[in-house]
C-alpha cells in the first residue's frame, strides 16, 4: 500500500492572493496571517505540517482546516484550497 501524497502550499502566496496580511513575528518565530477580525498563527512544528524551507513557509493543505476559522474547501482532484472568511 502507498503513502497518500501531502500536498504542501507556499503560506505567504496563499494567504496574500486572498487578500489576507501575512507577517512574520520574528519573536515568536510564527507567521501571523489576519483578514477582517480573524488571525492565524502558524510556525514550524515536528509534525511537518508546517514547514520552513530555505526561509519560505509551507502549510499541508489538509492541516489548515484543523487549525484555522477560515472556511475553506480542499479540492483533491484540482489539488485547490478555496478560502472564505465568511464575512
Amino acid at each position: 500500500m502507498s503513502n497518500p501524497t501531502k500536498y504542501i502550499y507556499r503560506l505567504e502566496a496563499l494567504f496574500s492572493s486572498w487578500g489576507a496580511g501575512v507577517r512574520w513575528d520574528a519573536i515568536s518565530k510564527e507567521t501571523v496571517i489576519s483578514k477582517g477580525e480573524r488571525t492565524l498563527s502558524l510556525k514550524p512544528d515536528a509534525s511537518l505540517n508546517v514547514q520552513n524551507i530555505k526561509g519560505t513557509l509551507y502549510v499541508a493543505a489538509e492541516y489548515l482546516p484543523t487549525v484555522s476559522s477560515f472556511m475553506q474547501v480542499y479540492d483533491e482532484d484540482s489539488h485547490a484550497i478555496v478560502l472564505e472568511s465568511g464575512q
